[in-house]
């Protein structure tokens, strides 16, 4: 059964930097309950949750997002990557894919990395996927013939729920304990910076609210990697 999901965009006036996965693909996904999927190029995170625009820092912590996610990336293994956040009862929103489209980025998400994607989510624990999408048991290494096709790592966002995932080429190479530690120490430095992003584009927009201003533009978009 093919789990690729249709794409819509732009919608409603939205920029052409998001597309949504049509209600058709959500519910073929094998991630239940999902009513929303939405790809965002850059870290300005626009979802259910309150609008999030430029503020102090915003480039620099981006800078640094691209960074971490390329690390994690060289060092798993990988050929695309990007930031999966949940943004409210049954939505997600994809974050700066890196060397995926986002049509690709939500065919991993809705089909073989949903397994692994359900699992971290839900216990904030390491879990990877084969090339089938079943969730291989998590070993402090991997070699070539088990090698996991997708792996998803969780990130600390307060009150939100994150995680890096990372798509590997297949054959996949063998996978050491030292690379999964690199990863996760990587994916906690992206955690910290998504986090102080998030706390001050808030606070960015409180502070506009109280001076009149209203809610500040969107980000600046970034092209997809």
């Amino acid at each position: 059964m093919s789990h690729r999901p249709r794409v819509s965009g732009p919608l409603d006036g939205m920029p052409p930097s998001r597309l949504r996965a049509s209600a058709h693909a959500r519910r073929r996904s094998r991630l239940r309950g999902l009513t929303h999927l939405t790809v965002w190029p850059d870290a300005s995170v626009k979802g259910e949750m309150p609008v999030l625009g430029p503020c102090q820092g915003y480039e620099s912590a981006e800078a640094v997002l691209q960074s971490c996610l390329a690390s994690a990336m060289e060092v798993s293994g990988s050929e695309g990557g990007f930031f999966l956040l949940s943004s409210g009862p049954g939505a997600l929103e994809i974050l700066m894919p890196r060397r995926l489209s986002a049509e690709t980025a939500m065919d991993v998400v809705l089909g073989r990395a949903a397994v692994a994607v359900r699992q971290t989510l839900r216990d904030g624990r390491v879990a990877c996927t084969d090339a089938q999408g079943r969730a291989l048991p998590l070993q402090d290494g991997f070699h070539e013939s088990n090698a996991p096709a997708c792996l998803c790592v969780p990130m600390e966002l307060g009150r939100r729920k994150g995680l890096l995932c990372l798509v590997r080429p297949l054959p996949a190479r063998s996978l050491g304990e030292l690379d999964l530690e690199i990863v996760q120490a990587v994916t906690e430095q992206a955690g910290l910076t998504l986090s102080a992003l998030i706390a001050g584009q808030a606070l960015a927009r409180l502070e506009a609210a109280l001076c009149g201003g209203g809610e500040r533009p969107p980000g600046r978009p970034l092209p997809v990697h």
